[in-house]
């Protein structure tokens, strides 16, 4: 039996439990609440009465501590739309410009061949190495 078909299998009591109490961190209550913050933060309740809401609720966390975990998540959360749509708008643009370079034939190690395939340039065949004649005499 594989292990993924014994979690679907089981029903788990104790780890369902898990979802129905309140997590011990306050960064985690934060983040269990941050939809409902947010939705307080957006109809432009102040933070301040937001905090006495969630010491109501029975959330108790300091008012300098709480600024700081909305700061936190806001932070993640801006750093994840901007990866994502980074990616997103890269994933968007990289298949039609391929798809161009490889209509027109794109390769891009020609210049580098061509150029190495060429002779160089020497400055004593140039310059008869200063010896007119071309002849050594050393």
């Amino acid at each position: 039996m594989s292990e993924n078909s014994y979690v679907k299998d089981s029903s788990l009591p104790c780890l369902h439990l898990l979802q129905s109490q309140r997590p011990v961190k306050p960064m985690a209550q934060v983040r269990g609440a941050w939809v409902e913050i947010n939705a307080a933060l957006n109809a432009g309740h102040t933070l301040k009465v937001i905090h006495q809401h969630l010491r109501q609720d029975g959330i108790e966390i300091a008012y300098s501590t709480l600024a700081r975990y909305i700061s936190r998540v806001r932070r993640e959360q801006a750093s994840q739309t901007s990866r994502t749509g980074a990616v997103a708008s890269y994933l968007a643009r990289r298949p039609l410009k391929t798809q161009a370079l490889a209509e027109r034939g794109f390769d891009p190690l020609a210049n580098a061949m061509e150029a190495l395939s060429k002779p160089r340039y020497s400055i004593r065949d140039a310059m008869c190495d200063g010896d007119p004649t071309k002849k050594k005499l050393i």
